[in-house]
């Protein structure tokens, strides 16, 4: 009888521990926030119309790895269609959060790209250089420490005919004022 209620008493604990367990959702380690949209200016692309995106990506882990390049970044236009980013570059927070690594072939350059009210710098080190994404290419960035790190993009649309921007598989509404 002992035997019957303690293997009856582990069954019981095994099935309640699933239970919990499979309540549990796995935790995205990546969370992604809009710090900045708008109006984008840049001298290498002078008289064309741009939109700027700013985004905080956050890792609650260290050595996680995002992958950003010129087919990942795309945003939505009013049309329904997608559209490739132009830049990409980093807009702040990487003092030691992250390193980055070429994949495949890109072209970087010093400029300064306006974004809305705000001016970013995107010249220096080789992490902070303007990466031109027209003839494809892509960066692996890795958080050498859990943190947080700012990327701009810019595309080449109008910002008033952008609905969205999608990269890391998660999506970005942006609310336009009429």
């Amino acid at each position: 009888m002992y035997r019957v209620v303690k293997i009856g008493f582990l069954v019981s604990c095994f099935i309640v521990s699933s239970m919990v367990l499979g309540f549990v959702e796995e935790q995205d380690p990546l969370e992604i926030r809009l710090v900045q949209f708008g109006e984008a200016e840049m001298e290498r692309f002078e008289g064309r119309s741009l939109a700027g995106v700013v985004v905080e990506i956050e890792s609650s882990e260290p050595g996680e790895e995002i992958l950003l390049g010129a087919s990942s970044i795309n945003a939505k236009s009013s049309e329904d269609k997608m559209l490739p980013a132009i830049v990409m570059f980093v807009a702040g927070g990487d003092e030691g959060i992250v390193s980055g690594e070429v994949v495949s072939d890109v072209v970087t350059i010093g400029s300064e790209i306006v974004i809305g009210d705000e001016r970013y710098e995107a010249w220096g080190s080789f992490i902070r250089m303007a990466v031109l994404l027209e003839d494809g290419g892509s960066l692996k960035y890795t958080f050498d420490k859990a943190g947080k790190i700012q990327m701009g993009f810019v595309f080449q649309e109008d910002v008033k005919n952008l609905v969205s921007v999608s990269l890391l598989n998660k999506t970005i509404e942006f609310e336009q004022t009429k």
